[in-house]
């Protein structure tokens, strides 16, 4: 037994022996990521061209790249990422959570479209899936987890941090939808007095943003961003985000508060003739959509004002088919004052500085009592009491129309119009029970040039 001992001391001596000798250096192994083996097919820029429907269906071999710029990360995006190339991006639909453990920014991608669709929602194009709807059409909608793995390819490890393009809010144009941009000198609106959204809401928040013209954004957050309840800065900075769109509203997309930089505190110079703290602004595209229903449509820098009685004029949402509405509404329904008059006013608008002055907005009426009325006016003010006003000649819902049927207005030329103004509704009703007529608006629109 000791002589095994021995020998095993033996062998042990000179492997050490000639391990110490061996003085080569071993490199160590390169990691290596995930590789692509394919190459693309098109840009992206290339692809929205030649895939520029409602809904398509992509039959052949199609193959993109692009540099994914957003994920799901923070909250703000659901269920999605933004790849960018040098031409374009285009968000990827997919019915997966928590897509930045694989696809963190940065990362290079590869999408092999052929079996997938593409489409637009809302005016925003994406790649996904088909989606039946309950009334039985078809749109785009996300692809399945187990669809997107084998369509999606990663390339590599991530890369740097994406960069942004700097724009100005007048640049914007349909060949940057998705993109990631950069806004500089802006500032929120609501800056010091309301947070980027209301975490209780059951839709995301729109905060509008202005530039030093008065042109305006709006940064829509989702109540899940984990920033959600941050109180949004005060005075000039620097905003980034990826550039979405829904049914003719720009929607800039904040990705954290990383991109929210460099703010200085200062107070707005507004100038004069508005007798208030706001920030005029060149566009108003308004849908209602942020707002919840049954509160006060004093959203995205409109506001009310109560003349006579309690009521306001307050958001609704009306869902049929699983398809919602949203618009606001005045009502003295029930109303335990004998009359109504309260007032529905938009931001304060810089009518020297709005390069297009034309006004659009629809009307909606139901339950017709001849006790009602809705008129349309402009003002230097928003105290109808003390304020220069003139009352416009619009179209808006008569008797004669059906309930809860919107009557565009057409096109109202405000060219005459100076100095910084508002467009205010004017509901006049009594109060009681079945005694007054309900007035709806929604879609509202200043400025805005139609791409």
């Amino acid at each position: 037994m000791k002589l095994s001992y021995n020998i095993l001391f033996v062998l042990v001596a000179v492997v050490g022996l000639f391990s110490a000798c061996d003085d080569r250096d071993f490199d160590t192994p390169p990691l290596t990521g995930p590789e692509y083996k394919g190459e693309p097919t098109h840009t992206i820029s290339e692809f929205k061209q030649q895939f520029n429907g409602e809904l398509d269906s992509i039959g052949f071999h199609v193959v993109l790249t692009g540099i994914v710029t957003a994920n799901d990360e923070s909250g703000n995006l659901y269920k999605k990422i933004v790849i960018e190339d040098e031409s374009a991006a285009i968000e990827l639909s997919i019915d997966r959570n928590s897509l930045y453990g694989e696809f963190h920014m940065g990362q290079q991608v590869f999408v092999e479209c052929e079996g997938l669709f593409t489409g637009k929602y809302g005016g925003l194009q994406q790649v996904g899936y088909k989606y039946q709807s309950t009334s039985g059409s078809y749109q785009i909608g996300r692809m399945a987890k187990e669809l997107s793995e084998k369509h999606i390819f990663s390339h590599q490890y991530p890369g740097d941090k994406p960069k942004s393009d700097t724009i100005s809010i007048d640049q914007l144009d349909e060949s940057m939808m998705s993109q990631l941009v950069t806004f500089k000198q802006v500032r929120f609106t609501n800056g010091g007095k309301d947070t980027f959204a209301d975490k209780d809401a059951s839709f995301p928040t729109s905060q509008p943003i202005v530039d030093e013209n008065g042109r305006s954004i709006i940064a829509y957050t989702s109540q899940f961003a984990n920033f959600a309840s941050k109180t949004l800065p005060v005075g000039k900075g620097t905003i980034t985000g990826i550039l979405s769109y829904h049914k003719g509203t720009w929607q800039l997309l904040i990705r954290d508060l990383n991109d929210v930089e460099d703010f200085d505190g200062s107070e707005p110079d507004n100038g004069g003739g508005n007798g208030g703290t706001d920030v005029p602004v060149t566009v108003v595209d308004e849908n209602f959509e942020s707002g919840k229903n049954y509160d006060p449509a004093a959203i995205n820098g409109w506001s009310v004002v109560k003349v006579q009685g309690d009521r306001d004029w307050q958001i609704k949402v009306f869902t049929k088919d699983e398809v919602s509405s949203t618009y606001a509404q005045a009502s003295a329904h029930n109303g335990t004052s004998d009359d109504y008059e309260y007032w529905l006013f938009t931001p304060a608008i810089d009518m020297d500085k709005a390069a297009n002055k034309i006004m659009t907005f629809e009307t909606a009426k139901a339950y017709w009592k001849e006790t009602s009325s809705l008129e349309v006016y402009v003002l230097d003010g928003k105290d109808p009491a003390t304020a220069n006003k003139e009352k416009l000649d619009v179209k808006i819902a008569q008797q004669s129309d059906s309930d809860f049927t919107f009557i565009p207005t057409g096109d109202v030329d405000l060219a005459s119009h100076t100095g910084v103004k508002y467009i205010g509704f004017k509901y006049v009703a009594k109060g009681g029970a079945s005694n007054s007529t309900t007035f709806q608006i929604d879609n509202f629109k200043f400025g805005v040039t139609a791409n």
